[in-house]
C-alpha cells in the first residue's frame, strides 16, 4: 500500500510504497529533508489521508460535469453502433415509472 508521512519539523511530505506490517519503518528514522544543507532531523509521522474507496460518480456523490457530457455525446456520435440513445431512453422510461407509481400511491 501506499502510506503517506510529514515532518514534524520542516513539514517535508513524503509517499512510501510499503507491506502494511512495514508501515512503521519510515518512522523510526529522522527526516533526512535537507534544510540550509544540513538534514532536517525532525520526526517522521503517518500523514493521515482519506481513502478512494468506490467511483464517487457511480456512489451518487458528485455528478460528471458538463465538459465530460460533452466528450461522452462525441464519443457516442463517433463511435458505430453505440447504445448510448437506447441507455438513456431506458433511464428515462425508470424514471417515469417511479414517479408514475409514486402518483399512484398519492391517489389512493
Amino acid at each position: 500500500m501506499i502510506y503517506d508521512y510529514r515532518c514534524k519539523k520542516c513539514d517535508n511530505e513524503f509517499e512510501e510504497w510499503l507491506r502494511m506490517s512495514e508501515r512503521e519503518e519510515p518512522m523510526k528514522n529522522p527526516c533526512a529533508e535537507l534544510v540550509d544543507d544540513e538534514p532536517c532531523g525532525g520526526e517522521i509521522v503517518q500523514a493521515v489521508s482519506a481513502m478512494a474507496i468506490g467511483d464517487s460518480i457511480r456512489l451518487g456523490i458528485k455528478k460528471p460535469s458538463g465538459e465530460f457530457n460533452a466528450v461522452m455525446e462525441k464519443i457516442h456520435h463517433g463511435t458505430v453502433g453505440s447504445k448510448l440513445d437506447s441507455k438513456m431512453s431506458q433511464n428515462q422510461d425508470r424514471k417515469q415509472d417511479t414517479l408514475s407509481d409514486r402518483l399512484k400511491k398519492y391517489e389512493k
